[in-house]
């Protein structure tokens, strides 16, 4: 916003000085002329020349300054649409995760006929994974709080999406559960992995102690995911 109002100026500074040099000009052969003194061509030339020079200058100024405010505005356009769409995001998937805790909570995979919880989870995921995508275009170090909150829920999301495959099993079976499908099992290690990375990144943030709830709500994840990706599968890590 500073930037745009320093060029409005310097652009109105330049109309002006242009409008006081050809003030000045047209007066001084209004004055010679009144004295009854008559320049000659070549003084008259020069003038205009001047006046002419100065014209092409301020001129490049000022369609140089409203190429740069434009794209500044458009610039403002694009972060103001992807802060939107990222706020929309949020709150798509932080009703997705309220209507899972609220009627899904306790259904795994074996329980959920349906599929509404699995639906519910992959809902929330895709919708903070596009949050997080939307406040990137932002730019960099803009709004510390919510990309804090995004990278948390995250790392909670993916918790909750492998525990509803997890259920019950201890982590033996669970690790022949992940190995019975090389996909599942590349899956599994790539979503941990983004997980233990959101947590990492949260508590290496610097001025972290500014966001006393985060820390807080980070702590409760952390334990999260740690006893969800407890296990480590050993077909993924071969491959």
């Amino acid at each position: 916003m500073f930037r745009n109002f320093l060029k409005i100026i310097i652009s109105i500074g330049t109309v002006v000085f242009l409008l006081t040099s050809m003030v000045g000009y047209i007066a001084v052969l209004f004055h010679l002329k009144i004295g009854g003194y008559y320049p000659d061509t070549d003084f008259t030339n020069l003038l205009g020349v001047l006046l002419a020079f100065l014209g092409l200058v301020g001129g490049g100024i000022y369609l140089w300054i409203s190429k740069m405010v434009k794209e500044d505005i458009e610039n403002d356009r694009k972060e103001e649409r992807a802060l939107s769409k990222a706020e929309m995001a949020v709150l798509f998937s932080s009703v997705n995760m309220l209507i899972y805790k609220t009627f899904y909570i306790e259904k795994t995979k074996s329980e959920d006929i349906d599929g509404e919880a699995k639906k519910q989870i992959e809902h929330a995921l895709n919708m903070i994974r596009k949050a997080i995508e939307c406040f990137n275009e932002v730019g960099e170090g803009r709004y510390p709080r919510e990309r804090l909150i995004n990278k948390n829920n995250l790392a909670y999301y993916l918790a909750r999406k492998w525990n509803y495959y997890r259920e019950k099993q201890s982590d033996e079976d669970f690790q022949k559960y992940l190995e019975t499908d090389i996909k599942r099992a590349k899956e599994y290690t790539a979503d941990k992995r983004m997980a233990e990375i959101c947590i990492t990144d949260i508590k290496n943030t610097k001025d972290l102690e500014k966001f006393p709830d985060i820390i807080g709500n980070t702590e409760d994840t952390a334990l999260w995911v740690e006893r969800v990706f407890s296990t480590k599968s050993t077909l993924s890590a071969r491959l």
